[in-house]
């Protein structure tokens, strides 16, 4: 990005470079409380065999909304519809930066069965909820 400050006697105050970092997840549920979940390829959750959410980084000019439901049909073929939304910000995360998390709460549409995405997803399936 090419900034010219065009008030000589004040100093800039862009931002040297983006300061927040804007994630999503999909909480998918369905009727029998069973949650979708998935096993990453790579990485930190890989290695530790851990079970999460789909989730993804929003991009540029989406709407949160459409970033939760289209990251779950990425990763697991499955369409969902937006139910409700909840949300945390860490600080000192990724890079340094602030991150935003935007958990979205999502009910299944299709009932077809699970399509992983290869690069990303190693393994998805739905789980009982327990509690």
């Amino acid at each position: 990005m090419l900034v010219y400050w065009i008030i000589p006697e004040t100093s800039c105050t862009n931002p040297p470079n983006a300061s927040h970092r804007v994630r999503v997840g999909g909480l998918v549920l369905n009727d029998k409380k069973e949650v979708l979940v998935v096993q990453e390829k790579r990485g930190i959750f890989h290695e530790i065999g851990l079970w999460k959410i789909p989730t993804g980084i929003v991009e540029a000019g989406e709407e949160l909304l459409a970033a939760a439901v289209r990251e779950v049909k990425e990763e697991t073929g499955i369409d969902t519809e937006f139910v409700e939304l909840a949300f945390r910000h860490a600080d000192n995360s990724l890079f340094r930066k602030s991150e935003l998390f935007f958990l979205c709460m999502l009910r299944p549409l299709s009932t077809d069965d699970i399509k992983k995405q290869d690069l990303e997803i190693d393994r998805c399936c739905q789980d009982i909820l327990q509690g």
